[in-house]
């Protein structure tokens, strides 16, 4: 049996004391672990609960914007709408649900989703609730950066040189995606992957062919990008969307599919990490900068769905590990049409 260490206050070392050591000599740990988890006394130091005690407990004073992770879920788990919609309106601000709610999306409503394969799904679940006119303008999931998306919107900005390569790697012409961004009423950017693939100077890689060739030989790379560098490409595509189209109301998302592999030292679990994190922090940089709405859906996927969807599997799609299972994303996708007020009869 492995060596157990109970501290308890001096003054407190009676019965307690007594019927733990019973429970230890019976051989009773499930017992004398519930004790333990539920006493007070269950850490040798008492005073680490004292910040989350004085802050965050329900006696606690109730501070401004005061927000809770397990009173979150149980609010959830107890709310009559959809489970990502209560997630949803408590994460969102009063400004973002206005914004989302005064578009007013109907059958008629144009929508484009940009970015990696987790826009392709958005775009799929979208059309199966009834808003038709969703159009998927679809980069690799692979390098989907912020710096490519900008790419993707600035193609105006392209030398002539590199528009059949442009033309090569997105599968549409450069004028499509302006042209559809200036009828669209909402524009859902999903970014993907941290790590941009460059060339020897750091420069951008438009052209995939021979790419594992170029990478072996040490031509070409995967660079993860600081939060910094990616937010002001964030911003960038933001203004060149804005530009497009005033009026464009625009939705950020972190898609939460993970690198589907990575090349070099870091295992691809890991580099997922970093790949997050960096975009993660990069929309939070640009966010206090510029004006769009983020969408919690990587959060929704990764951290609430097990826990609300009463243990239903959250992934497996097309058949991988990867991808978000259908019925998640329709259940997200779902909840955010209800937020913007749609109606599949108008």
């Amino acid at each position: 049996m492995p060596s157990l260490h109970i501290k308890l206050p001096e003054n407190e070392v009676g019965s307690f004391k007594h019927e733990l050591i019973s429970l230890i000599v019976q051989g009773k740990m499930d017992e004398l672990r519930f004790i333990l988890e539920s006493s007070k006394w269950k850490t040798s130091h008492p005073s680490v609960n004292k910040i989350h005690n004085a802050m965050f407990s329900d006696t606690a004073p109730r501070l401004p914007k005061r927000t809770t992770w397990d009173r979150s879920i149980e609010h959830a788990k107890q709310s009559k709408g959809g489970w990502a919609l209560s997630i949803m309106q408590n994460f969102l601000s009063d400004n973002e649900k206005n914004t989302i709610r005064q578009l007013a999306i109907n059958q008629k409503s144009t929508v484009a989703c940009i970015g990696s394969c987790f826009a392709s799904n958005i775009a799929r679940r979208l059309i199966a609730l009834g808003v038709n006119n969703t159009f998927t303008l679809r980069l690799e999931e692979a390098v989907a950066t912020p710096l490519l998306v900008q790419t993707y919107l600035d193609s105006a900005s392209l030398p002539s040189n590199q528009i059949p390569q442009w033309a090569e790697r997105f599968s549409i012409h450069p004028t499509t995606v302006p042209s559809i961004l200036k009828s669209a009423s909402l524009l859902i950017l999903t970014f993907g992957v941290g790590y941009d693939l460059v060339d020897k100077n750091g420069n951008l890689v438009i052209s995939t062919t021979n790419i594992a060739e170029n990478i072996q030989k040490g031509e070409w790379r995967f660079e993860l990008k600081s939060p910094e560098s990616h937010a002001m490409h964030i911003e960038k595509c933001v203004q060149i969307a804005r530009e497009i189209n005033p009026a464009l109301v625009i939705v950020v998302t972190l898609s939460p599919v993970p690198l589907s592999g990575m090349y070099g030292e870091k295992h691809v679990f890991y580099a997922n990490t970093l790949s997050k994190c960096s975009l993660a922090l990069a929309i939070n940089h640009a966010k206090s900068r510029c004006d769009f709405v983020y969408l919690p859906s990587f959060e929704l996927v990764v951290f609430f769905s097990a826990m609300l969807r009463n243990g239903l599997p959250v992934w497996g799609a097309d058949g991988t590990t990867r991808h978000p299972a259908d019925d998640v994303v329709h259940d997200i996708c779902s909840d955010f049409l209800t937020l913007a007020g749609f109606d599949n009869q108008r």
